[in-house]
């Protein structure tokens, strides 16, 4: 069997080296492809970011819309985060065990009631 050899001159290697060089700077160096890529990336991730963001302030002008206009809402706002009560009524506490957790332990959850109460003293 015959082996056959490409001959190939130095000229010709020598410019297939640089090609090659070159391709790997292009690629690897800190403005290349990867770097292009990995920015890409990072925008899009920054993009949906701002998508969400822009949607939570919408939420939070929409709430300061509300609480400004609609004084049922900054009742109820009140009387949830607050625990502020009406004239003539009583704020009811318990504590309900919960059974039905699989660890066997019961938990106890608050349960708050709003009653009016005329004649009731505050």
């Amino acid at each position: 069997m015959k082996k056959i050899f490409i001959k190939i001159s130095p000229s010709i290697l020598i410019m297939i080296l640089i090609v090659f060089l070159t391709v790997i700077w292009f690629g690897f160096n800190e403005n290349g492809f990867v770097s292009l890529y990995k920015e890409r990336n990072e925008r899009e991730v920054y993009i949906e970011r701002i998508k969400v963001l822009n949607k939570e302030n919408d939420d939070l002008f929409s709430e300061i819309e509300r609480l400004r206009n609609d004084m049922s809402y900054v009742e109820s706002v009140a009387r949830r985060e607050l625990n502020m009560l009406r004239d003539n009524e009583v704020l009811f506490k318990s504590e309900k065990k919960d059974s039905h957790r699989s660890t066997g332990e019961a938990t106890k959850e608050k349960n708050l009631s709003y009653q009016s109460g005329e004649g009731a003293d505050p």
